[in-house]
């Protein structure tokens, strides 16, 4: 990309010259003029190019004059730019306010073409520099930026109640908060490859003695960009078994590109316990319901149901009998 230079002269033969001088580099587009006749008109390319790197002005001007041009510039922030100040032999005194004002550079008039080439190489330079050093200053504050919110996003992940578990694009662990080691009994193991995942953190397929194949995990099709909840996988440590929801997704960058996969694991050890309890009783409760049902069969055959009726009830069951004769009855009708 060009060197971009606004030359700011009300001349029109300096104009000349500096094309002729610099023809070659601008047609190898290694150098851009652009021309102004004043201050004023400067401000107007500077407006329109904020992209200038150096300005090379006069100081005797109408309008707007050089000093005047560059103390307006000490109002616009761009860190990077440079002025170079012309002026004929007897302006020492306005040269001198000029620097005082951040002017890089002067010439003196009448110009030597040969000084006015070092001078811009000088100049350009000194903006390069200017411009590496900025850019690494922003990178440093990106870097201590991006620090920052993964420490803060760290810090979210490890007060969660449920484990978060991450892999990046290759399927290596790449992080574990601590509710997912408490889960894993223990945290990231160095070197662990994707296959070896589900042996050496124990990742059962519920109720059987296989690991969790790791095609069906919801973290490895989170790696194919696919969204995925499984209940059916076990965790265990030692003697312990605990049942887990797993629920996972893909994570991509701005670009679309997938970067990590991110699940997390929910104990659901009281889940499943209640889950058995109501299984559980619901059996007990049908098998209740066969044995009232043979035992209203069994005494509807001797007791009449005009009796019942009489009595405000649909079904022998329903009659509440003394324990003696409740005892006999049953003997009898059994």
């Amino acid at each position: 990309m060009p060197a971009k230079i606004l030359v700011v002269d009300d001349e029109e033969s300096f104009k000349l010259i500096i094309n002729q001088k610099f023809r070659k580099r601008i047609r190898k587009k290694d150098l851009q003029f652009i021309f102004a006749s004043n201050g004023l008109k400067a401000l107007e390319k500077l407006q329109s190019e904020p992209d200038i790197d150096i300005i090379l002005t006069d100081i005797t001007m109408p309008e707007m004059d050089g000093i005047t041009l560059l103390s307006t510039l000490s109002d616009i922030h761009h860190p990077t730019l440079k002025t170079v100040i012309i002026s004929a032999s007897s302006d020492l005194t306005l040269v001198r306010k000029a620097m005082n004002l951040g002017a890089f550079d002067f010439l003196t008039k009448p110009i030597n073409l040969d000084d006015l080439e070092i001078t811009i190489n000088k100049t350009i330079n000194h903006v390069q520099q200017l411009k590496d050093a900025l850019q690494q200053e922003h990178l440093i504050e990106a870097a201590q930026q991006l620090y920052e919110s993964e420490k803060r996003l760290e810090k979210f992940l490890e007060t969660l109640p449920v484990g978060v578990f991450v892999v990046d694009a290759d399927g290596t662990p790449f992080y574990i908060n601590q509710a997912a080691k408490n889960i894993f009994g223990k945290g990231i193991v160095a070197e662990t490859t994707p296959e070896q995942i589900p042996q050496i953190y124990h990742i059962y397929l519920a109720g059987t003695e296989k690991f969790y194949p790791i095609e069906q995990q919801p973290i490895f099709k989170a790696l194919k960009g696919e969204n995925s909840r499984v209940d059916d996988m076990e965790i265990r440590q030692g003697e312990r078994i605990i049942p887990v929801e797993v629920s996972a997704s893909p994570i991509f960058n701005d670009t679309g590109q997938l970067i990590y996969a991110i699940a997390t694991f929910q104990d659901i050890t009281e889940r499943k316990k209640a889950e058995a309890e109501r299984i559980q009783f619901t059996q007990q409760l049908e098998l209740k319901n066969i044995e009232l049902s043979k035992l209203n069969q069994s005494y509807s055959r001797f007791v009449p149901k005009q009796f019942l009726r009489f009595l405000g009830h649909e079904s022998i069951v329903e009659v509440s009998l003394g324990e003696s004769v409740q005892k006999k009855m049953s003997i009898l009708f059994s």
